[in-house]
């Protein structure tokens, strides 16, 4: 049997949507004669809880789970760095609570845009990444093909490393666009512009580009018409029938179309 070494920073015990594609392809690989290994981290998710999805899983599932660093460090240092900007804020209305709330809250924003910007690039889960590729080059050997969903596209730059370490194929699954995503935003253009000489790259660099719906490839294509267009490859997402109980399941008749879910 084949393996791919899956690459997905967002893995049970953590739940919510961008859970669901990789745990289906997890669980239903095997039929098709691949073994999927498991790089994750190792960090407990603090939202998005769901243990139940771990039931899903093969019993003989391979799961590495590596350490994402602690970012203490970086807001000790941002709070120093702000600080006088925010004792001056401070000064300038009257010692209350209302000023320390003020002082407060702009110290949080400064910190979330400065690391947002600047430190976070291409997101905040960079920080996983030397642990996440010294595991992987503990692993990924034995490996047949290496894959990566996104988002975080942390996920794609561990698995591009891995890919020019080991010349393994490399497979760069999209569940959403990047910086043609509808929510995509920087207030730095510099930064956009980073964003989009990664998005460039790691397109460039993968043997194949998964997404879940026509019109992101459609998007992928128009923007980067050098790039072959049998690259992009689309695999909806679905649904898992096993998750339904159908032969006792109750179905209510409706006077009007309804929708439920």
């Amino acid at each position: 049997m084949r393996k791919v070494l899956m690459v997905a920073y967002t893995f049970p015990p953590r739940g919510g949507s961008g859970v669901q594609r990789t745990v289906k392809f997890a669980k239903y690989l095997p039929e098709f004669e691949w073994q999927p290994i498991i790089l994750t981290t190792s960090n407990l998710p603090w939202r998005e809880i769901d243990p139940s999805l771990l039931e899903e899983l093969p019993e003989a599932l391979l799961v590495y789970r590596a350490p994402d660093f602690d970012g203490c460090f970086l807001r000790r240092t941002v709070r120093r760095l702000f600080s006088r900007d925010v004792q001056d804020a401070a000064m300038l209305i009257s010692n209350s609570s209302t000023s320390r709330s003020l002082a407060s809250s702009k110290e949080r924003s400064a910190w979330a845009d400065f690391l947002g910007t600047w430190l976070w690039i291409p997101d905040s889960c960079i920080r996983w990444l030397p642990a996440a590729l010294l595991t992987g080059l503990r692993i990924g050997r034995q490996c047949d093909v290496i894959y990566s969903t996104s988002a975080p596209f942390t996920n794609h730059l561990v698995a591009c490393l891995l890919h020019k370490l080991f010349g393994k194929p490399w497979i760069a699954d999209f569940r959403d666009p990047w910086t043609q995503y509808v929510v995509y935003q920087h207030s730095s253009k510099l930064r956009s512009r980073i964003d989009a000489f990664l998005e460039a790259k790691l397109l460039k660099m993968a043997d194949a580009v998964t997404v879940t719906c026509a019109a992101t490839a459609k998007g992928f294509q128009s923007a980067y018409p050098s790039l072959p267009k049998d690259k992009f490859v689309v695999i909806t997402n679905g649904f898992d029938a096993d998750d339904f109980d159908f032969d006792r399941a109750t179905l209510l008749p409706f006077d009007t179309f309804t929708i439920a879910y």
